[in-house]
């Protein structure tokens, strides 16, 4: 992994914001179709610890854009595999040749991620980190119902 990726990486798992003060990002969600090119193995509960929970990418190839905006042709998309010190359901077993709905939002534009391990084998290291905003469990999605009520860097307190 190249030190800019992990420093990024850093710094969006720090919960610093990558952008200067009074440019914050609006956390905006998007919707695409998109088809599997290649995955991070996810970790398990035990291979991460002492995290509690952690996210793997997985690298898409974008179809169609069904809401907001999204120009380039691959997404970088990061999703849960342990939460709360458990695997997540469903967070393996993606296959190739579906093609997958995907609601993102910009992982830079959230702040909630400071305490969390990412995994990450993706060699395409041009593309921003996209949250896959599904792949909460069930309990924890429905306290957040959408981006929106994720903290943005600008809302953190120091």
């Amino acid at each position: 992994m190249s030190s800019f990726r992990l420093i990024i990486l850093a710094f969006a798992c720090a919960g610093f914001p990558l952008t200067l003060p009074g440019e914050e990002k609006k956390t905006e969600e998007i919707e695409i179709e998109a088809k599997l090119i290649e995955a991070t193995k996810p970790p398990t509960a035990k291979d991460v610890l002492p995290y509690r929970r952690a996210l793997a990418t997985s690298l898409y190839r974008v179809k169609k854009v069904k809401r907001g905006r999204y120009v380039e042709e691959k997404v970088l998309v990061v999703r849960w595999v342990v939460w709360e010190g458990k695997e997540v359901k469903g967070a393996t077993g993606r296959k190739k040749v579906q093609t997958e709905k995907l609601r993102l939002a910009r992982l830079d534009t959230l702040a909630a991620f400071k305490n969390d391990f990412i995994a990450d084998d993706i060699r395409d290291r041009e593309l921003p980190l996209y949250l896959d905003l599904d792949s909460m469990p069930a309990k924890a999605a429905a306290k957040n119902r959408s981006a929106e009520k994720l903290k943005r860097p600008a809302d953190v307190r120091r």
